[in-house]
């Protein structure tokens, strides 16, 4: 079976706006919970992993064809890629009832296989999962629900703080996550690694409900915005305790970074979350970038640099060497975007090493005519065990 390099792509039934697979409900998220468990038994979906406490649940890979005798999808909907009519092999669902706020937040992932001859594809919450999976637990619980906006991301939850759990900002269930990842489609057309750093929000209830490719590295392909896709659609069924202020949960932005592989020793993959603070509306990319070479301009001149974090893996592997980054020094003398020109380690953390050191790092900002303006910089990151 070929695999396509196309993993993200969308067929034209996606529904891939913010929570557009989310839901609320007046009840609690213990009752909703149970209900939601219910229906899975139905549906013959067997766990693949499941954790009680935090009310994550995904299940192994179901064909569709098992469902030919029972009343689940007895139609199912035409998948279309540009002129390509695909046939919807089998799917995985991905249950999330956050316990972390009250009343009861779902959310509805999955991941579907199709097939166009002899390749095939993976589709991220197509609409028609979730549209079955809600239609049958409003049946049961008796309630509509009400469809959770995207703005609903920077409301104030009312929570008594007894209600809450005291943990701070930390990954919840990610391990589980990340074996199930589907980055394992590419790992036959690899021979290194790809590095991909998001920039994502984190909504109060745990769920991912935006994300955006920051930099994106892969020395074997020229199109890397198709390992940026498959890293969005991947981390948006990630799932996380929610980060806390005065003991009730709230919205954060965060770093991901999430590296996948082959090498001699076989296939890898890495991931790390770095929130950074209370979500507010993502400001507007710079207009225009300057270069050094741009007639008029001055360069940015350091200020503070940040050292970076060695990893006890890559110790451990006595890694040693530098990684070359391009940067955006803004016109308030930070760092924005930034991504690797020249790799050292993505395996083990010292490429994410690197770029978090850079985000760090403060300038007098570059001008032009006097004024700061946004000026691209190299910057060169050094790992020396000595």
């Amino acid at each position: 079976m070929a695999h396509a390099l196309t993993l993200g792509q969308e067929p034209t039934t996606v529904a891939s706006l913010p929570f557009a697979n989310a839901r609320s409900y007046d009840q609690t998220s213990d009752v909703v919970w149970r209900t939601a468990q219910d229906i899975v038994s139905e549906w013959g979906l067997t766990s693949s992993a499941q954790d009680d406490a935090s009310q994550v649940l995904i299940s192994e890979w179901k064909p569709f064809g098992d469902f030919d005798e029972s009343p689940f999808f007895q139609s199912l909907p035409s998948l279309v890629m540009g002129d390509a009519e695909l046939v919807p092999l089998e799917f995985q669902l991905h249950l999330f009832v956050s316990p972390f706020v009250e009343p009861a937040r779902v959310h509805v992932g999955s991941i579907i296989k199709t097939q166009d001859g002899q390749t095939e594809y993976m589709h991220h919450s197509v609409g028609f999962i979730g549209a079955e999976f809600f239609r049958e637990l409003e049946r049961r619980l008796g309630d509509t629900g009400e469809g959770i906006p995207a703005t609903a991301i920077h409301e104030t939850v009312p929570c008594p703080a007894e209600s809450v759990t005291s943990a701070g900002t930390e990954d919840l269930n990610l391990e589980n996550v990340q074996r199930l990842a589907d980055f394992e489609v590419f790992l036959p057309l690899l021979r290194s690694g790809v590095l991909v750093m998001l920039d994502a929000t984190i909504a109060f209830d745990g769920s991912v409900t935006a994300s955006r490719a920051i930099s994106v590295n892969s020395s074997e392909f020229d199109n890397d915005d198709v390992f940026g896709r498959a890293a969005q659609n991947v981390v948006s069924l990630w799932r996380y305790r929610p980060a806390q202020q005065a003991g009730c949960p709230v919205s954060v932005g965060a770093t991901v970074a999430l590296g996948f592989g082959v090498d001699q020793s076989g296939p890898w993959f890495y991931s790390q979350t770095f929130p950074h603070g209370e979500v507010e509306p993502t400001p507007q990319a710079p207009a225009t970038v300057y270069e050094l070479s741009a007639s008029g301009v001055q360069s940015p001149r350091l200020l503070r640099d940040t050292k970076p974090q060695y990893t006890q893996e890559a110790m451990s592997e006595l890694i040693e060497g530098d990684v070359w980054l391009e940067a955006v020094v803004l016109p308030d003398g930070t760092v924005g975007d930034t991504r690797i020109t020249e790799s050292l380690d993505m395996k083990y953390g010292l490429d994410v090493a690197a770029l978090m050191a850079a985000k760090q790092w403060r300038f007098e900002p570059g001008t032009l005519d006097g004024e700061p303006v946004p000026v691209r910089v190299p910057i060169v990151i050094e790992f020396n065990l000595r």
